[in-house]
């Protein structure tokens, strides 16, 4: 919620400085005792920064579309990943430790809506967490996970990056053993 001076719609000024509320984000507050450890409150949470034609991507998307191995952790299983956005055009998002921007085009084609939340589709949310994986092990594991809930299959996983050969990190998805 953003800052309300009238407390109708959102926290007042006040409230908002006080112990009962935590900012999420740059201008947004949620009520304090919301767990932000929990990862589809942590999408939310950023997804509110979005404006139309921007997305939730990578294992976010795969999370709320149903992939729930992604649990938003580092592989320690303590660390927590940033939420991976492509903000819509002309948005001018910064990214911080909870957030991972990419500047990359998406199309309306590629935006389905889960949870109120607006998720690149499957194929393109595996594209990009394979593609901004850490490494190639990493681009695998996201592979397996998308494969397991039944949401991608490797040959869908390659001929969609067959179709973007230019990309940023595609040559990673192409170089990932199992989509080989």
């Amino acid at each position: 919620m953003r800052v309300d001076p009238t407390g109708i719609h959102g926290p007042t000024p006040g409230q908002a400085r006080g112990r009962n509320w935590r900012q999420s984000s740059y201008g947004l507050y949620v009520p304090a005792a919301v767990d932000p450890e929990v990862p589809e409150q942590r999408i939310l949470e950023q997804a509110a920064r979005l404006r139309p034609g921007g997305a939730v991507t990578g294992w976010a998307a795969g999370r709320l579309l149903g992939a729930t191995f992604f649990d938003g952790l580092r592989t320690d299983g303590r660390t927590r990943l940033a939420v991976p956005v492509c903000p819509g055009s002309g948005l001018r998002l910064n990214q911080n430790s909870k957030c991972r921007v990419s500047r990359d085009r998406l199309f309306d084609k590629e935006i389905v809506t889960r949870h109120a939340i607006p998720c690149a589709a499957p194929m393109r949310a595996l594209f990009d967490e394979m593609r901004y994986a850490a490494d190639e092990r990493e681009a695998v594991v996201a592979m397996d996970m998308m494969a397991a809930a039944e949401l991608v299959s490797i040959r869908q996983m390659l001929a969609y990056v067959g179709s973007h050969p230019g990309w940023q990190g595609a040559e990673q998805v192409r170089r990932a053993p199992p989509v080989q």
